[in-house]
């Protein structure tokens, strides 16, 4: 003989509950519990991207002078129209003039601004801003190693400056010594809003889907410290890295979740034919955190 007691609790929540209402529960929905959190899985759901998008590409465009040199001219052209051009003294006057980049940068930004382009600088880093798409080519009489223009791509992470706009993003295409994939960087100043110097970190592709629809994904019941209970979404970690070429959504994205597992510290996904895991002690981010 079994004696079964149950002790009722109060569940709370403040969703609809859609997602418990839709199919058969005794054979298209399955749980999951680790420690405190109950994972509800409805099978007949469809997974899908959530709305939100990385921020929009911009338009401005950086022109960075890496050295100064004597008989050397700079030129900076937008639009196939040479705006800005300096030239620096020649050898022969080496002991009356310093050169110095933050001068070379000076003189070119004035001719730009003089051009009808809005622009500023710092150091030896001038930005130029605009709400289009436009082509900036910076050259050098030096066989273009004492100045770049920097767009929305660049072949190497050392061509970066160490002083640049912020927020500005560039994708990085690799080269040949490095295994990584293309991958993208943003300028954190550490002046907000400006040019200054900060530091690069990677950030996911400008203008793409970067979060998980929660309303699609398995839910969760959380128990409280009272011992009631919250019903609710799951809050998915939103992508941080990547594109769509190379680092796509998990696979279980446009497909139904078969059944839930729980290995080596990592929340899993069954989907068709494959098993998807989250990243190991963090059971909600199921994108790439890094291309590098």
């Amino acid at each position: 003989v079994f004696f079964f007691f149950f002790n009722e609790k109060t569940v709370n929540y403040d969703i609809p509950l859609t997602y418990l209402a839709q199919g058969n529960p005794g054979t298209d929905f399955k749980f999951l519990t680790i420690n405190d959190y109950t994972f509800i899985l409805n099978r007949t759901k469809v997974t899908s991207m959530g709305t939100d998008t990385s921020p929009a590409k911009r338009y401005d465009r950086m022109v960075f002078i890496k050295q100064a040199s004597y008989s050397t001219t700079y030129n900076i052209a937008i639009n196939g129209v040479q705006v800005a051009t300096h030239t620096t003294p020649s050898n022969d006057d080496e002991g009356q003039y310093k050169l110095s980049s933050t001068d070379i940068a000076s003189d070119l930004l004035t001719q730009v601004q003089a051009a009808g382009y809005s622009a500023a600088m710092a150091k030896s880093t001038i930005t130029i801003y605009s709400t289009v798409d436009i082509a900036v080519v910076a050259t050098d009489s030096r066989s273009n190693t004492h100045i770049v223009d920097i767009a929305d791509k660049i072949q190497t992470f050392s061509h970066l400056p160490t002083v640049a706009q912020d927020g500005f993003i560039v994708e990085i295409m690799g080269d040949q010594s490095s295994n990584f994939d293309n991958y993208f960087v943003k300028f954190n100043a550490s002046n907000p809003g400006n040019i200054s110097d900060g530091v690069w970190e990677e950030v996911v592709q400008p203008g793409i889907l970067i979060n998980l629809d929660p309303t699609t994904m398995p839910h969760q019941l959380v128990r409280n410290p009272d011992g009631s209970f919250t019903y609710g979404l799951v809050e998915w970690n939103e992508r941080i890295a990547g594109d769509d070429e190379n680092y796509p959504p998990p696979s279980f994205v446009g497909r139904k979740i078969n059944n839930l597992i729980f290995y080596s510290n990592r929340l899993g996904f069954l989907s068709e034919d494959s098993v998807i895991l989250s990243a190991a002690s963090e059971f909600f981010m199921f994108f790439v955190s890094t291309a590098t």
